[in-house]
């Protein structure tokens, strides 16, 4: 009968210990991070009935740990999708449109050139070109904050993702210590150690490895430790090297401290790092490539022309400098590089970063860094030697190093455009100084009896020895064209303004033709800055005159140019020299745009696959380790029954041996 009633009572108790933990399952249905348990009876080998019960949480540990990588992936993927989004958003904000900022530009020259001379047209002008780079500086600023933004949510997540593996390595601890008593760790305890680990994978990508004495080991999936037993590993953000405005990373375990590539860490962290380094960086490189190449070209043209004052044009806006980033590791780091952009040369300037390597007191190497690739700059694209200032024109740079000396090794980084958007500005005040009109006039003599026309065909520099800045052409330049046809052929003879006047050079048809005549004479003439041709069959002794275009404020052929350099190619598709490598300023525009739009879409996309690979892992993952309502509700009544059923045992064991007492009085 004592066998019958251990077996009855071994069952109550078992059967209470499962109803207990299907209650508890059910109550935890919406507890994040629980994992259900099952009660494992163990027979009694000696005696009938249960010997003891074991907890189980049921787990796969393989679709828990695909679920953690999913979880970093999805992380990664909308971090940069949500930042690429904001970007995008701000480059297609009708407010800072660049777009709309080119048309209305362009708009204002054509309306300027049809009345050169009304100082109304010419403040619209200069209204208009003023609110471009009022949308350059307004985007840029938008840029630039929210790489600010980024770079403090970076230190953020340092700091959770720090206080993540601390709570990992003390429950590690906890784990321990409790496996070192009757009952092992509870499953709530691991729950919570497991939930720990999945708020990590969020941030970084990590790889998880169960130790024997119930501790785990987290690593970050390239191989560094976060958390090795007891032993726990902490995030520090430094200083940037060599830009010290960005946060990089180090952590330390166990009193030693290394460096680490954020962009390597997956999740989140990763995220921000790609897109601050990467995404954003592109962008305002971009921009201001794109701000350099059109102020640049609007320069170049005003400097060809003349002013209301009848003066040759100046420059409309001032175009930035920039100072170099320092290495840490520099013989010097207080000495570093200036760079500025070479006037004319706008369409050279690309988007690309530049690191100017030291090799040796006074000599260097520059290469271009530009999508990943860096290329060295041949020495012969480079102008000037140190000590003092080197010119690339290839590039459109110039860099001016701070007195020497340096030493082999010292390392700069030259991000001329970076910030190039946001700090350009415009210098001209008044509207009568846009040169709207050619600087150059040309004229047949009225006594020329043939239907010979002389044209200029264009004015390329007005900085050359033909300019005077007061007086307009100087007496050196070729001012006048004679016809000779005395020994048969045409000669056109090409005279200088002195008195009496010098021959400079002459073009002899045949073989020669009228055509670009200062460039083809013989002997040859020194460039003056522009050009001319001679059309239609000019009579012996007949002149053309070339003089500077005074009082010629109703000229509006350089500012037909302005309004043609929305057509022109003038700005670098990218760092390769040749080939087909220009394109026109809307192109760069919808480039830039287009480039951002289509990482966006990318990057959205990935998003919302990552979230799909994502539900798939999780499910598998609660398919093994979560609560189903409809399967403890059978458990329950299962174990309802069963429990009556123990019951029923120990009452029968009862009565039996109450009869066997009653039997024997």
């Amino acid at each position: 009968m004592a066998d019958l009633l251990q077996i009855g009572t071994s069952g109550i108790n078992a059967f209470q210990r499962m109803l207990a933990t299907t209650g508890n399952n059910i109550s935890n249905i919406n507890t994040e991070g629980y994992t259900r348990q099952r009660n494992i009876a163990v027979s009694d080998q000696f005696n009938a009935g249960v010997s003891g019960i074991v907890d189980r949480r049921v787990l796969d540990q393989f679709a828990q740990s695909e679920m953690r990588r999913d979880t970093s992936i999805n992380a990664y993927a909308q971090a940069l999708s949500f930042e690429l989004q904001r970007t995008d958003a701000m480059m297609s904000d009708k407010a800072n449109n660049l777009g709309t900022a080119f048309d209305s530009t362009y708009q204002s020259v054509h309306t300027a050139n049809d009345d050169p001379t009304s100082l109304d047209t010419r403040q619209l002008m200069l209204g208009e070109l003023k609110s471009l780079i009022s949308t350059y500086n307004m985007l840029a600023k938008n840029y630039s904050e929210q790489e600010k933004t980024v770079n403090k949510e970076i230190g953020t997540e340092v700091s959770e993702i720090n206080a993540l593996i601390k709570n990992v390595g003390e429950l590690n601890k906890e784990v321990m210590q409790a496996n070192n008593l009757p009952g092992g760790a509870s499953g709530a305890l691991l729950d919570h150690r497991d939930e720990a680990i999945r708020l990590l994978a969020e941030k970084v990508d990590i790889n998880v490895i169960d130790g024997k004495s119930g501790a785990v080991q987290v690593m970050l999936r390239n191989g560094d430790p976060l958390v090795t037993g007891i032993e726990y590993s902490q995030f520090q953000v430094v200083n940037g090297n060599p830009d010290g405005r960005k946060s990089d990373l180090e952590y330390s375990i166990a009193g030693v401290s290394a460096g680490i590539n954020g962009t390597k860490a997956g999740g989140k962290l990763a995220a921000l790092f790609d897109f601050r380094d990467q995404e954003i960086g592109k962008v305002r490189n971009s921009m201001g490539q794109l701000a350099i190449a059109i102020t640049d070209a609007f320069n170049t043209q005003n400097r060809l022309g003349m002013d209301l004052d009848g003066n040759i044009g100046g420059d409309i806006f001032q175009l930035p400098t920039t100072t170099s980033h320092n290495y840490a590791s520099n013989s010097d780091t207080s000495k570093g590089i200036t760079s500025s952009f070479l006037p004319g040369l706008g369409s050279a300037v690309t988007a690309a970063d530049y690191e100017v390597r030291m090799t040796g007191a006074n000599s260097f190497e520059v290469y271009a860094l530009e999508n990943g690739q860096r290329s060295l700059i041949p020495a012969g694209d480079i102008v000037g030697a140190l000590p003092g200032s080197i010119e690339i024109p290839s590039h459109g740079l110039k860099f001016d190093f701070d007195p020497p000396p340096y030493v082999a090794g010292d390392k700069f980084l030259v991000q001329p455009t970076r910030d190039a958007a946001d700090l350009i500005d415009i210098s001209m005040v008044r509207p009568e100084e846009l040169a709207l009109a050619s600087p150059i006039r040309v004229d047949a003599s009225a006594s020329n009896t043939s239907k010979a026309h002389i044209e200029l065909e264009g004015v390329t520099a007005t900085d050359t020895y033909a300019f005077n800045a007061t007086t307009g052409l100087t007496a050196a330049a070729p001012q006048q064209v004679l016809i000779n046809t005395s020994g048969g052929n045409i000669v056109y003879e090409i005279y200088d303004g002195n008195s009496p006047a010098n021959l400079l050079g002459s073009v002899t048809s045949p073989p020669g033709t009228g055509e670009n005549l200062l460039a083809n004479a013989v002997p040859a003439i020194t460039d003056p800055g522009y050009e001319i041709s001679l059309t239609g069959n000019p009579l012996h002794g007949e002149t053309f005159s070339i003089g500077f275009n005074d009082n010629g404020f109703a000229d509006n052929s350089n500012g037909l140019k302005m309004a043609d350099l929305q057509n022109q190619s003038l700005m670098r598709k990218n760092v390769v020299a040749s080939g087909d490598n220009l394109m026109t300023l809307h192109e760069g525009f919808s480039r830039m745009q287009s480039s951002i739009g289509e990482r966006t879409g990318n990057a959205i996309v990935a998003a919302q696959a990552s979230v799909i690979k994502l539900d798939q892992s999780t499910n598998w993952h609660e398919s093994v380790s979560g609560v189903n309502l409809d399967e403890e509700a059978s458990n329950l009544l299962k174990f309802q029954q069963s429990y009556s059923a123990a019951a029923q045992i120990v009452s029968a064991a009862r009565a039996t041996f109450d009869t066997l007492l009653n039997a024997a009085r």
